[in-house]
């Protein structure tokens, strides 16, 4: 059984009509098994350093509820989809399961506590805005940013890198890109549970990351993009549900111009393709798209 599952067993009831006539059902049940994806706690510490004491710090970033799986290209995606850093070569190391007896804990077995937990080193260069980044990493919608707020302070983040050459995608394939990313949704077909974050590029599916959190989905994605040495800007980010502005703020950041989505996307999310000049995609099916922002990168 994978790590990302949990074997269980569930009671079924089945109504069945008694007759074509009647506004009563006859009931039957029967136990089976079944798969739920494992949800989790990754706790993720930065050791960083404090040019006014002249030291390295460690404090914690932020704790996320995850499916424990490529927990590494989680945590390189976050901190340059939350522009903790630029690029990749400002982690110095990361190593999971260091918990160095914190007694702030979210899990009271140990084993459990250590094996969900990560200590990220960042160069001593490395310069951290707490404030901001506190902000960022809460709920985007309850973090206090609304509305052009939330666009202008994302603005602020990082200069974005585009492609010299501009990118483009047919309709043809736009209507293939949710079956393209469904075929490779594993955890998907077995559980029903979770949201997959698709890279699509020089017409194949290059990776697709699943995780119980579509953000999480995300920065596992990017994380693994950048690790790998992909170039990101030149590829789709294709979606599983629907996009909102923490979506788009990593899209953003990562220097990603086209987002397919099978869901809708939220006004703020509209927001930030406007202001960004993104081409957003929703309501993707095999017959038919809708183009929010950004038509001129769609060929016939």
């Amino acid at each position: 059984m994978s790590q990302q599952v949990k074997a269980v067993t569930k009671k079924r009831y089945q109504l069945k009509q008694s007759n074509s006539d009647s506004q009563f059902f006859d009931v039957s049940t029967h136990l089976s098994k079944d798969v739920l994806v494992l949800e989790e706690p990754l706790q993720i510490w930065l050791n960083y350093y404090d040019p006014k004491c002249a030291n390295y710090l460690r404090k914690s970033l932020t704790i996320t509820m995850r499916t424990p799986n490529n927990d590494r290209a989680l945590v390189y995606g976050l901190l340059l989809a939350e522009g903790v850093i630029s690029e990749i070569s400002q982690v110095q190391s990361i190593v999971i399961g260091s918990d160095q007896n914190n007694t702030d804990q979210v899990n009271t077995d140990q084993a459990s506590v250590e094996a969900n937990q990560i200590d990220v080193t960042l160069s001593a260069e490395t310069k951290l805005d707490w404030r901001s980044l506190e902000r960022q990493l809460a709920s985007h919608s309850s973090c206090g940013l609304c509305g052009k707020s939330a666009v202008q302070a994302l603005a602020l983040n990082r200069e974005t890198v585009t492609e010299s050459e501009p990118l483009s995608v047919s309709a043809n394939e736009i209507i293939q890109l949710p079956n393209l990313l469904r075929a490779q949704q594993a955890l998907f077909q077995q559980t029903g549970a979770v949201h997959g974050a698709g890279f699509y590029c020089n017409g194949e599916m290059k990776d697709v990351q699943e995780d119980v959190g579509r953000h999480n989905a995300v920065d596992k994605l990017i994380g693994q993009l950048v690790f790998s040495g992909e170039n990101i800007s030149a590829g789709v980010l294709v979606l599983s549900g629907r996009v909102s502005f923490d979506l788009m703020q990593k899209a953003v950041l990562a220097g990603i111009e086209i987002i397919v989505a099978v869901g809708a996307p939220s006004s703020l999310a509209l927001l930030v393709a406007q202001q960004f000049d993104l081409t957003l995609i929703g309501f993707t099916r095999t017959e038919c798209f809708n183009v929010y922002h950004g038509h001129w990168r769609i060929s016939e």
